[in-house]
């Protein structure tokens, strides 16, 4: 289900794409319980769904638990971070209070937190990235399960190249991954060493930031 389609079709490998074309209409604010939730939800339950998987930390998520149950199917989360399975107070110092919204943080961040630790009690299955977050989500439900890093490491190339000394950093530019740092260490290096970010800044302080790089 993607609500920014265009429109719903079958690709070549037989994968049904849905899209929800009035996701933007209406008033901002409004338009989520208005429309988008029910169409949501509407959307989710029509599948019938032998599993339904939510990653990342959003109330919207709410919806495929209660599609998941509404057509006996499985509830499945998986963790995109260790900050997931903590309390909501180490989730705002460890993430929102370096670039905190008071707006933001009520309409957004804390439903999508309290909604968030209420699915990990109620889930089937919890998808861990590695065996050390088993020992920081103490007291959940559903069966754990770790898996890993689906990229075998072993083959990949040294990354070894004569030609030029460069830094490379890959993914999305954040206060909470570091942004900071990143620039402190662009700094201090030589100026004969090339940096390459592929990644774009997701909040106010690391646009800043990338706009100074």
């Amino acid at each position: 289900i993607d609500p920014f389609a265009d429109e719903s079709f079958v690709s070549e490998d037989g994968i049904k794409l849905i899209n929800l074309p009035k996701w933007n209409k209406g008033i901002k604010g409004l338009r989520a319980f208005l429309y988008r939730i029910p169409a949501l939800y509407k959307a989710l339950k029509a599948q019938k769904a032998d599993y339904y998987y939510v990653r990342m930390r959003h109330y919207f998520n709410l919806l495929s638990y209660l599609a998941a149950r509404k057509v006996k199917g499985k509830f499945i989360m998986a963790f995109a971070s260790d900050i997931d399975p903590m309390s909501i107070r180490k989730k705002f110092q460890l993430e929102y209070k370096k670039d905190f919204s008071l707006f933001k943080y009520l309409s957004v961040h804390l439903p999508g937190d309290i909604i968030y630790n209420f699915l990990l009690k109620k889930c089937d299955y919890v998808i861990l990235q590695h065996s050390g977050q088993d020992a920081i989500s103490p007291g959940l439900n559903g069966k754990k399960v770790v898996f890993g890093n689906i990229i075998d490491l072993s083959i990949l190339p040294d990354g070894n190249n004569s030609r030029q000394n460069y830094f490379a950093y890959a993914g999305s530019l954040t206060m909470l991954k570091g942004a900071d740092k990143l620039y402190e260490l662009a700094e201090v290096l030589s100026k004969n060493n090339t940096i390459v970010i592929s990644g774009q800044p997701n909040d106010k302080k690391s646009n800043v930031i990338f706009s100074q790089m």
